[in-house]
């Protein structure tokens, strides 16, 4: 629905059967079953628009397509490929956390301290000092979890650091696609609060970085 307010149609079909085919592989076959899915998705979509005849918004419409199997099902695969992890449910739970602080630490620092723009074009509201208090935040929230489940003490540094700069990202792509779509919420759950994808952007963006992490630290 977001999409099309700019008259973009998604090859919606194949979208969803693909989408479901992601995870159902990420769940039977793992990583690789997972870049096999996609690509599948991919070409399915194509031969989807293609097979409705020639259009100068055909390319578009793909491009947008292929972005939203990447952005959504793609990456929230992730999570489901570190259901397999022998220590889980350790690394979902240090995933969901660490990146949860990063957002606490951003918001509470911005709030009280806010007063360099990060990238006032995109989000006016987010700070450098917002910044700052994520990286703490989430620097604690790694130590915690090292020391919980007993990990490599590199990974404190990796997450501290890695997770804000990832998440960050995350917040203002979401936030640069509601700006070129003209929305406020990107829909109708959590109204005000810009829908339900402002509190997964970070999440969806940073489950590939902990997926890899969790190899080397569990």
């Amino acid at each position: 629905r977001a999409v099309s307010r700019i008259r973009v149609k998604l090859c919606l079909p194949p979208l969803v059967v693909g989408s479901i085919g992601m995870l159902v592989c990420a769940y039977l076959l793992g990583p690789e079953g997972v870049w096999a899915a996609l690509l599948a998705t991919l070409i399915a979509c194509a031969i989807w628009r293609l097979s409705s005849g020639p259009s100068k918004f055909a390319t578009r419409d793909l491009l947008v397509t292929g972005f939203v199997a990447i952005y959504l099902p793609f990456l929230a695969s992730f999570v489901v490929i570190m259901l397999h992890n022998p220590h889980h449910p350790a690394p979902i739970i240090v995933w969901i956390v660490v990146t949860i602080c990063n957002d606490i630490g951003g918001y509470a620092a911005g709030v009280l301290k806010g007063k360099h723009p990060l990238a006032p074009a995109v989000s006016p509201a987010k700070s450098w000092e917002g910044f700052a208090g994520s990286v703490v935040m989430c620097t604690l929230a790694a130590a915690v979890a090292v020391w919980a489940t007993g990990t490599q003490v590199w990974a404190i540094a990796v997450l501290g650091i890695l997770t804000p700069m990832v998440a960050t990202c995350g917040d203002l792509g979401e936030s640069l696609i509601k700006r070129d779509l003209q929305l406020k919420d990107m829909g109708n759950l959590l109204p005000g609060h810009g829908g339900v994808m402002d509190r997964l952007d970070s999440l969806l963006i940073t489950v590939p970085l902990f997926f890899l992490v969790s190899l080397w630290i569990f």
